[in-house]
């Protein structure tokens, strides 16, 4: 069986804590295939570009864009790429070593386009933010409605789609992978641990300004994709947990505004659904007490997402 060519494309602005070992992690592979590696730099005033032009074999490409963003700088990765696979990998993120190997395989299939496994926090140890980032990432398996920014995918579906909509400033992997499943395409999510990430969320302000740039994404992606996909389609699990956390935080103060009375069972009914969901992620939080932490973020994340939201949606009224 003839293996085939595999390009990594690894993204990268002002990386130069993680950029060495992300391309590592990517020379390091398990691949008994042709491998190329390019790294395409979103305007860095770092030493990125340098780290990066220090592998030999590595070819940089520099994005040469006022407004730089990571579906541009991926879009022109896979452009130049002369694989029939693309890997995705971001430059805070490594690949652990027996990856390709394991997702290559799964393209024997031709009706499938895009492969992905499990992704985790390298130091969920080193904030609680951190930790909530590692359980927010999906460890399923079988087909799969979204992917993220490290992904294998077939190069033909990328030019036949036409790659990530670079319009957007974020949330461009799910709207891509809802266009590989409209035109009959598989995306499969891996048993499989791909790739480990730093996300390095230890401030209160960095989860803050996360959950809401969250919510801006999901309100230009579902303004811009309602009519295409339809609201069902468009509507991600992110996008449900806002709605019933933002109806818990409205009952909660309808509650304080209203009745003692009132807010006593309303703050009962929120406890019930703490524990609810604390049960869920428990085997996967280590211990009951990281799963009520990680259920009251699920919970509280409506606050900045609705932030984010309407600050989309009220910036779009401005601007026409």
């Amino acid at each position: 069986m003839v293996l085939p060519l595999v390009s990594y494309v690894v993204i990268g602005r002002n990386e130069e804590a993680h950029l060495e070992a992300a391309l590592r992690s990517v020379f390091a592979q398990a691949y008994a295939g042709e491998r190329e590696v390019l790294y395409v730099d979103s305007r860095s005033t770092d030493r990125s570009v340098e780290i990066a032009r220090s592998f030999p074999g590595v070819r940089v490409l520099v994005l040469d864009d006022s407004t730089p963003s990571a579906a541009k700088a991926r879009n022109l990765g896979w452009r130049e790429a002369r694989g029939e696979l693309v890997h995705f990998v971001d430059g805070d993120a490594e690949l652990v070593p027996e990856w390709t190997r394991i997702a290559v395989a799964a393209f024997t299939d031709p009706e499938v386009a895009a492969v992905f496994g499990w992704f985790r926090e390298r130091h969920p140890e080193r904030s609680v933010y951190n930790r909530w980032a590692d359980l927010d990432w999906p460890m399923e398996s079988g087909p799969a409605q979204a992917f993220g920014g490290i992904v294998l995918v077939r190069r033909a579906c990328l030019a036949e789609t036409g790659g990530f909509d670079e319009r957007l400033l974020g949330a461009e992997e799910p709207v891509l992978t809802m266009e590989l499943l409209r035109r009959g395409r598989k995306v499969l999510q891996l048993p499989h641990l791909m790739a480990w990430h730093d996300i390095g969320l230890v401030r209160f302000a960095d989860y803050w300004r996360r959950c809401v740039l969250t919510g801006w994404h999901y309100a230009e992606r579902a303004d811009r994709y309602r009519v295409v996909f339809g609201r069902s389609e468009g509507w991600s699990q992110n996008m449900r947990t806002l709605v019933q956390a933002g109806f818990t935080l409205l009952v909660l103060l309808l509650g304080l505004l209203w009745s003692p009375w009132v807010l006593a069972v309303a703050a009962l009914l929120g406890a019930a659904d703490l524990v609810r969901l604390a049960r869920n992620i428990r085997a996967r939080a280590g211990s009951y007490g990281h799963a009520l932490l990680y259920a009251l973020h699920l919970r509280f994340l409506a606050l900045p997402m609705t932030v984010g939201y309407l600050s989309w949606r009220f910036g779009a009224r401005t601007r026409t």
